[in-house]
């Protein structure tokens, strides 16, 4: 394994490009995707790639979520609000919400959900967030976040 770099910032742009990929091929819960995310996140935080945190963080997220580690998906869930309030990137913002929307459903705190899917449906904007399916879960927040809102509700 190199130390160069610039061979680890091809390695962690892989990683993230591939984790979607896995999930999709093996499911959220296969120990290959969460190695792969936490390798990305060792080379995030060893090349101080800040702005690749977020979609690093959100396979981790998922990892958690999709094993019903959801007081830990919790914990992930705010990590991310807060990385996503301290840009301007809005796609990150409603993926943030996300996490704590289909979180705090799953945990069966629907008033708290409903808070996070109601500023999903706010922040949702089809044309720059619905080509994000395929970094983040698979699936459009959008629509994701309108059927468990008509759920909890």
């Amino acid at each position: 394994m190199s130390n160069y770099p610039e061979t680890l910032d091809a390695e962690l742009e892989s990683c993230i490009m591939i984790g979607p990929a896995l999930i999709a091929l093996k499911g959220a819960t296969s120990t290959e995707v969460e190695s792969t995310y936490l390798r990305a996140r060792e080379l995030v935080d060893r090349l101080g790639k800040t702005s690749r945190r977020f979609p690093v963080l959100w396979g981790l997220w998922y990892v958690l979520f999709t094993r019903g580690q959801y007081a830990a998906a919790q914990e992930a869930g705010k990590c991310l609000l807060a990385i996503a309030k301290s840009g301007d990137d809005t796609g990150q913002l409603l993926e943030a919400h996300h996490a704590l929307w289909a979180t705090l459903s799953a945990m069966g705190h629907a008033a708290d959900a409903v808070v996070h899917m109601e500023r999903g449906v706010a922040l949702y904007d089809r044309m720059p967030h619905s080509s994000r399916a395929f970094v983040y879960g698979g699936h459009d927040p959008g629509a994701c976040c309108r059927y468990h809102l008509t759920v909890n509700l």
